[in-house]
């Protein structure tokens, strides 16, 4: 996790959603010269988390709007 938080940062979109932008690399040099593996495993933690945030928020969504019908038939 270490190399996420030093390579990634969380930023928010103007309609408000997560999302995490590479901002770094973890070694000198350009991306080609970057350790592959490294490199995989940090885009695949960034987006199984960007993933899991969008499934969130959808389901806060539909939570919402669910109380919302019920309040108005109730």
């Amino acid at each position: 996790m270490r190399w996420f938080v030093h390579c990634y940062d969380l930023e928010f979109t103007p309609q408000g959603a997560a999302v995490w932008r590479r901002v770094a690399l973890p070694a000198a040099g350009g991306v080609a010269e970057q350790d592959a593996w490294l490199m995989n495993g940090l885009d695949y933690v960034a987006t199984l988390h960007q993933e899991l945030v969008t499934d969130i928020e959808k389901r806060r969504k539909r939570e919402a709007l669910k109380r919302q019908r019920e309040k108005r038939q109730g």
